[in-house]
């Protein structure tokens, strides 16, 4: 089932991160990466479905975590796996909840 492309880039908290597919030496060690200095997320080619969703969440978290400086935003990647399922399973068992944030986003645009 396809559900559309991913979009170029991410605004995460003041920052823009590039999204792309991580480099093939790294696809053996991990599905996604992010770097917060160079302003990227690049993601495993092989991911799909809620799979793929699941890691952008869990990168997604990092980013925000690192911009918030928590001093361990790295350290913990156990509770970054259980948030970055949780506010996935949250927005694929609510689209009524992505609609009405879809909303929002539309009057907060400039």
């Amino acid at each position: 089932m396809t559900v559309g492309t991913l979009p170029a880039a991410l605004k995460i908290g003041n920052q823009t991160y590039a999204l792309g597919t991580l480099t093939e030496e790294s696809t053996e060690k991990y599905s996604g990466r992010g770097n917060r200095m160079a302003g990227w997320i690049r993601l495993h080619p092989d991911l799909t479905g809620v799979f793929l969703g699941e890691v952008l969440w869990h990168e997604i978290i990092h980013q925000v975590l690192e911009q918030g400086e928590f001093k361990d935003a790295n350290a913990d990647e156990k509770l970054i796996e259980r948030l970055s399922c949780g506010v996935s399973g949250v927005l694929l068992d609510n689209p009524e909840l992505v609609k009405w944030m879809q909303e929002l986003a539309v009057q907060r645009a400039p």
